[in-house]
């Protein structure tokens, strides 16, 4: 495939994706040059405002599942795929009221992630389990979602969808 069979159109999209893309590739590694320890990574130095947290939990909520999968399961389904669907923000209301107070301890002890938590509490063999478990979880995920930012990019931009993956790997 060659730039010509694109149209102006379709070059000026691919055109602000790119610099978009390469844009997130420079700042991120222009500031993650400076982080050195997990905790570093993990909360750097607190100093985001609310809209920061904000915009960080809606990037990890909304991706393709929510946007693609649940979308084309509401239309193919109907309003009960919809009602079902709500069972993620009440069980996350659920937690947020549950379990978030007692995490209180391990945020003074200086514990950022689940991997810590689980260490602290049922050992080395809690710890690693919880990080075979996420890592897994994760793969599958980033796989997920390079699947559909190429059949995305497939689509509207008519990249070869193996090329958008690819890219996107």
């Amino acid at each position: 495939m060659s730039l010509a069979q694109f149209s102006t159109g379709e070059l000026m999209d691919l055109g602000i994706v790119c610099v978009y893309l390469l844009s997130v590739l420079v700042i991120g590694v222009y500031f993650g040059r400076k982080v050195d320890t997990m905790q570093g990574y993990a909360i750097g130095e607190r100093n985001y405002v609310t809209a920061t947290l904000v915009m960080a939990t809606f990037a990890t909520i909304i991706g393709g599942g929510s946007t693609i999968g649940d979308a084309e399961k509401a239309f193919t389904v109907g309003v009960t795929y919809t009602a079902v669907c709500l069972g993620f923000p009440i069980s996350k209301w659920i937690a947020s009221r549950c379990l978030a107070p007692h995490f209180g301890r391990f945020l003074e002890r200086d514990m950022v992630s689940v991997g810590e938590i689980m260490g602290s509490v049922y050992g080395k063999p809690g710890q690693v389990i919880t990080g075979i478990s996420g890592g897994v979880l994760c793969s599958a995920a980033v796989g997920a979602q390079i699947g559909a930012l190429g059949w995305v990019s497939h689509y509207l931009l008519g990249i070869p969808q193996v090329w958008a993956i690819v890219v996107a790997g």
